[in-house]
């Protein structure tokens, strides 16, 4: 396992082999293990953790005694769920344009439900955000983010604000956390559900009523362990594929 000294350079790593590998073709052949500690001036054990995240996110596959290939999956957005992204930077990464064809948002009162998930009080304020992203133009997921106002610094007016600038408006749900209020998110706990597609599903993803989608419900908490905001991500996963790395113990 990386140490937390270096986890900064494994993020740094990770991104650069990322970016190069979406320009590259289809089974293009990686240089070795020892070449890239070589060429980027790591440990063997930093790139072994790398292209393993790399190879989770389908965008390698390793073939034993063969060496490591690049994988296109055309018109597929794939992710795995082992660590937080937000869902433009994993379009992105998939070598596709990210966009928001919808982007609203107001204050709502909890419901019990969500009171019960972010530890709040029923009718407790909230600002609810409303997005359709698009990866080429095609819809893949609709998004609704429940964000509890009594614990950002500066409330609602300071909320507002970000969400209204225009500056702003194409930026990550996560990145107003950390960049505008100093409460980066540190983890979540994620709920997998397979629906059907209602009628207002359908219009917003473009899709036939009724077709099977995913639901991806996560509470997503600080470095305190204290909840700042529910996502509900509704995936077309005829077009966004999401994995799991299971481990062995």
């Amino acid at each position: 396992m990386i140490s937390k000294a270096g986890r900064s350079l494994y993020k740094e790593i990770l991104n650069e082999l990322r970016t190069k590998i979406t320009k590259l073709p289809e089974g293009y052949k990686l240089p070795s293990q020892q070449e890239l500690c070589e060429n980027l001036g790591v440990s063997r054990t930093l790139i072994r953790e790398v292209l393993v995240s790399l190879e989770r996110e389908g965008l390698i596959i390793r073939k034993q005694g063969l060496g490591t290939f690049v994988v296109k999956k055309e018109g597929i957005v794939q992710t795995g769920l082992d660590y937080l992204r937000g869902v433009s930077t994993i379009i992105s990464t998939s070598g596709k344009v990210p966009d928001l064809i919808l982007n609203e948002f107001e204050e709502v009162a909890a419901s019990p439900s969500l009171s019960k998930k972010l530890e709040i009080a029923p009718k407790d304020p909230l600002i609810k955000i409303k997005r359709v992203y698009t990866a080429d133009g095609f819809p893949v997921i609709y998004s609704e983010t429940y964000m509890v106002i009594n614990r950002i610094p500066g409330g609602k007016d300071a909320i507002i604000s970000v969400l209204k600038d225009e500056n702003s408006k194409n930026e990550e749900i996560f990145s107003y956390l950390d960049k505008y209020f100093m409460r980066p998110i540190k983890h979540a706990i994620a709920e997998i559900e397979a629906i059907d597609a209602d009628k207002k599903l359908a219009n917003l993803l473009k899709i036939p009523e009724k077709k099977a989608i995913t639901l991806l419900l996560e509470v997503h908490y600080d470095e305190n362990n204290i909840p700042l905001l529910q996502s509900m991500d509704y995936i077309n996963t005829s077009i966004f594929k999401l994995s799991v790395f299971r481990r062995k113990i």
